[in-house]
């Protein structure tokens, strides 16, 4: 039983952290997409908009490993209360 309890905690826990990575790559990509972005980071300008598209690019293909990992696990665990929150459509 206690097996059980410590998986339960890990996966909630988990959950909770993804979750939160989740809202903070949807926000800096939100700040990439607006005129004359900078890094929201290290504030650098850049050169060429190809660079922005490129690491929007890569920040969504996170993002969608993200969601996958966290759909797993609300199946693996039949919570509904996460499903469907996490979606891409906004950031297409």
């Amino acid at each position: 039983m206690k097996t059980v309890v410590n998986v339960a905690v890990f996966v909630s826990s988990t959950r909770g952290h993804l979750t939160a990575v989740d809202y903070m790559f949807k926000k800096y990509i939100e700040k990439l997409r607006t005129h004359d972005p900078a890094c929201p980071l290290c504030h650098r300008p850049f050169d060429e908009q190809n660079e922005v598209d490129e690491l929007i690019s890569e920040a969504r293909r996170h993002l969608i490993i993200i969601i996958i990992i966290i759909e797993g696990f609300n199946v693996a665990t039949g919570s509904r209360k996460y499903m469907c929150r996490m979606t891409m459509s906004r950031y297409d």
